[in-house]
């Protein structure tokens, strides 16, 4: 019902128990059925697994909703502010530019929440919102991701607790040649609860969190006395949003593409071929991508190259080549077209019709 909702199937329960509302705000009813009792007792954590992508921002509440691209509680956990009376991620977005209000958003969210409502893409013709599965690319529920979002916070924590993140002194033990010291700081050995905690770079960071209920500036403590403070002195929020940080420091990505062994070959008689690829850097600056279109004399006719608006993932980058090259190809109307790109795993979704995940607007 929530990848599917046209099905017969949904149609009936949505019009039984939920006719105005999302399945998962939906309430068991009186003398419901047995099927539906049995998917209604579900519904807690089909809700732990999903997420809004958002699309123009409708049905999509700022505080309450997840939308946001940042585990485990992809929420807006900013200190509160005043949204007026239409407080959906819509009145973030322009529908002029068709991209969101970078100046609004600064103005209202603290830095680092900016920065991350200002990195997730749009698709250019803002379709409806939707729910998505987060347990893997794809969006869609399997038994085995259901059982990965529910283990994922555990071992992300236990293993920093384990002390197994590439620190400079655990590559140091490791036979890595290395002074050990902090190369931000150069002040200290850098050790887990340096690095995330104690260095002056990360309580930086930390000092962003006003409203935190212990002050995680001055306290030289490890992350379990951490924990153990923020539940005596604070809330199980307070808690979340530690956790959740912590994770995205524990979190790299890696930008490496394999080469493709496939020689480059013109398109079919009367066919225009249309490559695009996308460029991404592990440091702030801005994306950027490419596209070129030839025709079937290996003749270029066209070519575009454009930064985009914020420094996406490499994925969502290549997503966006894919999206700029099919626009691009409609104004240089080239009607019969292939298109051609490294992002294997994208091509890989386009052909399968599999478009629910994060990018699947794009797509």
């Amino acid at each position: 019902m929530l990848s599917n909702p046209s099905f017969l199937v949904a149609w009936v329960f949505k019009a039984r128990y939920f006719p105005h509302d999302e399945i998962l705000n939906s309430k068991k009813g009186s003398s419901p059925s047995y099927a539906w009792r049995s998917i209604h007792n579900s519904l807690d954590e089909l809700r732990k697994g999903t997420r809004w992508r958002v699309g123009n921002g409708r049905r999509i509440h700022i505080c309450e909703d997840k939308w946001l691209p940042t585990p485990t509680t992809y929420k807006v956990t900013s200190p509160p502010t005043d949204f007026e009376d239409f407080p959906m991620v819509a009145s973030l977005i322009d529908p002029d530019t068709r991209w969101w209000k970078a100046n609004t958003i600064r103005s209202l969210f603290l830095p680092f929440k900016a920065s991350t409502i200002l990195k997730i893409s749009l698709s250019y013709n803002l379709p409806e919102d939707r729910l998505i599965w987060v347990g893997n690319k794809k969006g869609i529920f399997t038994v085995k991701s259901a059982y990965y979002i529910a283990c994922n916070l555990v071992d992300t924590v236990e293993g920093a607790c384990m002390n197994g993140l590439p620190t400079m002194l655990n590559l140091t033990t490791r036979g890595v040649n290395s002074s050990g010291f902090c190369p931000l700081c150069d002040k200290a050995i850098e050790n887990l609860p340096h690095a995330l905690l104690h260095c002056d770079h990360a309580k930086q960071t930390w000092s962003l969190w006003q409203d935190c209920s212990v002050n995680l500036v001055s306290l030289i403590l490890d992350p379990i006395d951490i924990a153990l403070n923020l539940l005596e002195k604070g809330t199980i929020n307070d808690l979340e949003i530690f956790f959740t940080e912590f994770k995205g420091a524990c979190t790299s990505f890696s930008l490496h593409q394999n080469p493709s062994a496939t020689s480059w070959r013109p398109p079919p008689l009367g066919f225009f071929k249309i490559n695009v690829d996308g460029a991404a850097t592990e440091d702030s600056g801005n994306s950027s991508i490419g596209v070129i279109i030839h025709d079937s004399h290996d003749t270029a006719i066209a070519a575009l190259n454009k930064v985009l608006l914020a420094p996406y993932t490499i994925e969502v980058t290549e997503a966006l080549a894919l999206l700029h090259g099919a626009l691009f190809a409609l104004e240089m109307e080239a009607s019969y077209a292939i298109f051609e790109s490294d992002a294997l795993s994208l091509i890989q979704s386009i052909n399968s019709g599999v478009v629910g995940g994060e990018i699947g607007h794009i797509l």
